[in-house]
This record gives C-alpha cells, sequence and structure tokens, in this order.
C-alpha cells in the first residue's frame, strides 16, 4: 500500500472518529438537557399538587366547614388523582437525577429482614383492600447488609405496588435468600403475568403492556425502570421471570456488601 494511500486511510478513520465524538458529546448534552428540563419541571409541578392534596384533605376533614357523605367522596377521588400524579412526577424526577448522575448512595449497615417487613406493612392495605393476600418468607433472624436504606424501601415498595395493581386474585409474595456476598429478595404474584417478549421491555421507561383486554388497569411505566436503575446504583441489578396466566416473579440482587467507589469519584 502506498504512503498517499495510507494516509488517506488514517484521514478517513480520523474524520470518523471525530463525527463520532461529536454525535456522542451531542447526544450527552442533549440527555443532560432533557433530564434537567424535567427536573426542572417536575419540582415545579410538585409545588400545586401538594397544595391541591392539603386543601382537598382539609375540605373532606369539614376543618372549612361541614360536607355531605356525597362530597366527601368527591374530595377523596380528587385526592386520590392528585396523589397520583404527584407519585408520577416523584419517578420522572428520580429517573431524571438518576440519568444526570446526581443519585448519591447514602450507605449504612442494616437488617434487611426488619426493613423489608417495615415495607410489606406499607403495602398491606393495598393488598387487603383488593381482596389478595401479602405473605412474607423471611428468615426470623437478622441479615445485615450495608446499602441505602431509603432506595432499597423504594424499590421493594414499587415492586410490591406493582404487583398488587396487576394481579385479580391470589397472593403476592415477598421472600429473601441470601449468601455471604449477596443477597435476592423476590417479589412473586399470581397476576396475569408479562408475555415473553416484553420481559426486558418492562423495565423501559414508559412502556406498558396493554392489559385492557384483561380488565386490569394501567401503570405509569416508570416504576420498573426507576426500580431497576436504582438496583443497579446500588451495586445490583433487577431482573423479572414470568408466565402468562400464572404469575410474575421480580428478583432484586444487591451485594452485602458494596464494592467501595473509586478514588477521586
Amino acid at each position: 500500500m502506498s504512503r498517499h494511500l495510507v494516509a488517506c486511510v488514517l484521514a478517513d478513520r480520523a474524520a470518523l472518529a471525530l463525527a463520532n465524538a461529536k454525535l456522542y458529546a451531542e447526544s450527552q448534552r442533549l440527555s443532560k438537557a432533557k433530564s434537567e428540563i424535567l427536573a426542572v419541571t417536575s419540582h415545579e409541578l410538585r409545588t400545586p399538587l401538594n397544595a391541591i392534596i392539603g386543601y382537598a384533605s382539609l375540605l373532606e376533614d369539614g376543618i372549612t366547614g361541614p360536607v355531605t357523605e356525597a362530597q366527601a367522596a368527591q374530595l377523596r377521588r380528587i385526592g386520590s388523582a392528585a396523589k397520583h400524579l404527584l407519585s408520577l412526577i416523584n419517578e420522572i424526577l428520580t429517573l431524571a437525577s438518576i440519568e444526570a448522575g446526581k443519585q448519591q448512595l447514602d450507605l449504612e449497615e442494616i437488617d434487611l429482614v426488619s426493613t423489608l417487613r417495615e415495607v410489606a406493612d406499607m403495602a398491606e392495605s393495598s393488598a387487603a383492600a383488593k381482596g389478595l393476600r401479602l405473605e412474607t418468607r423471611l428468615p426470623a433472624g437478622a441479615v445485615m447488609i450495608t446499602t441505602d436504606a431509603t432506595k432499597l424501601r423504594q424499590v421493594v415498595l414499587n415492586l410490591l405496588s406493582n404487583s398488587v395493581k396487576f394481579t385479580a386474585e391470589g397472593s403476592v409474595t415477598l421472600a429473601v435468600d441470601w449468601s455471604e456476598a449477596e443477597v435476592a429478595v423476590s417479589v412473586a404474584d399470581t397476576g396475569i403475568g408479562i408475555a415473553p417478549e416484553h420481559l426486558d421491555l418492562v423495565f423501559e421507561p414508559f412502556f406498558q403492556e396493554d392489559h385492557r383486554n384483561v380488565g386490569q388497569a394501567s401503570g405509569t411505566g416508570l416504576g420498573l425502570a426507576v426500580s431497576r436503575e436504582l438496583a443497579r446504583l446500588m451495586g445490583g441489578d433487577l431482573t423479572a421471570t414470568s408466565t402468562r396466566g400464572v404469575g410474575t416473579v421480580f428478583q432484586l440482587r444487591l451485594p452485602r456488601q458494596p464494592e467501595p467507589a473509586p478514588a477521586g469519584s
């Protein structure tokens, strides 16, 4: 190969590498801008929504004057809808902050078993309202891990809430397995299941299966995406297995002792 041809090939490769670098830098800039816009918008929406929830609660409690039962029922619906919107906004804000690299871990040593019992108690009322059994299969003794307790609670509560939402009858079961190196928290349900081709897609932001033909309400399409991102931020992962008409099992795997952050990070 002549020197001229070699020089041309090298020049083409350099130009291609430069173009790819520019495209990558632009995509990163756009991603950061998107995350910042979502974060600002979410913050601006949360304030009026909290006010709506607060005032609806005051009216329902009769603080500003007596209300009829019919009026109280309408106020409860207002409050419920506002809380649903607020949860969606909080999930968008969390996802945006993760994508922007602004989520930090607050590590502490906790008893995983007692933490999971607390989360199960939070989900008990929603399961009971649908006539579902919320079962726990947890060890009698403590299982100590070092992790971010707040994010752990958020992920497990998301999984329990998701299973309750898409289970019409039967049960939702929270269980844990552990070894010296890691723990595996599973949430199993007897719900409608997930189509095989959608098992990975359910963790994508805003993806929702069409459940209208089975009479099930849709979710926001963010809970599982946020949960997987938080799981990976904590050094673990979140996966799912499912059989249509039988149920779904979500499994959260976390290290018992996370890897130390790189120096200078």
